[in-house]
């Protein structure tokens, strides 16, 4: 999808792992495929990206998790937290 192209040009070209990292999992959850990632990972990220960085990323994910809860709505509340956010 191009939610994962994007996540990988912000890995590679702007040196942003947890975005890259983030969109990935994110268009995974959206294709229906959760298997093979773990939310968790993100928290190993969290101390190099600046807080505006980790806000955003909290705000897109709960905006799709509201527009797009199923079919793996449980990934949702996972991933925000992860990123520090509340669910």
């Amino acid at each position: 999808t191009a939610l994962m192209h994007g996540g990988g040009i912000e890995g590679q070209v702007f040196g942003d792992r947890l975005s890259s990292l983030t969109h990935a999992q994110v268009a995974l959850v959206l294709a229906g495929a959760t298997e093979g990632f773990e939310p968790d990972d993100l928290t190993g990220l969290l101390h190099r990206a600046p807080e505006e960085t980790r806000a955003r990323l909290v705000r897109e994910t709960v905006a799709l998790s509201v527009r797009r809860p199923e079919p793996h709505g449980d990934m949702w509340p996972r991933i925000i937290r992860a990123l520090g956010g509340e669910d």
